[in-house]
């Protein structure tokens, strides 16, 4: 596969980004893999270019996942149906809240590598097939 496709890792633990980001170089189909530690900076990349798979975590400082989510809902250069997330986060409530801005694809921290490549692929399959951004 030709590399083409654009990522962004959104988590503050150091170690997460790193397992999740070479998870994606192994997938081999990714031009680019931005990381971000914290909500702010997440949301200023996301806000400057587009990417095709997004996983994101749900508990960060200086702005929540939930809230990063109801700002892509806003975004013209994002898809929501590109986005993952990747949590720990079990509450109702934040869950919900996710789901009603817009999440359709959870992965539970800890997680099989096996699996989130097979859900990134998935979120790629169904983009590519989709065409242009959608909101």
């Amino acid at each position: 596969m030709v590399a083409r496709y654009n990522a962004m890792v959104i988590d503050d633990d150091p170690n997460i980004c790193e397992v999740i980001s070479l998870c994606l170089e192994g997938i081999g189909i990714f031009k680019n893999i931005i990381v971000a530690n914290d909500g702010v900076t997440a949301t200023n990349k996301l806000s400057n270019q587009q990417f095709d798979v997004i996983l994101l975590d749900l508990n960060l400082p200086k702005k929540d996942g939930v809230k990063i989510l109801s700002q892509i809902k806003e975004m013209k250069n994002q898809n929501l149906n590109s986005i993952i997330i990747v949590s720990g986060e079990l509450d109702k409530t934040v869950l919900e809240n996710a789901i009603k801005n817009g999440a359709k694809n959870f992965m539970v921290k800890p997680f099989e590598e096996s699996a989130l490549k097979t859900k990134v692929l998935n979120v790629i399959k169904s983009i590519s097939t989709a065409g242009p951004i959608k909101k």
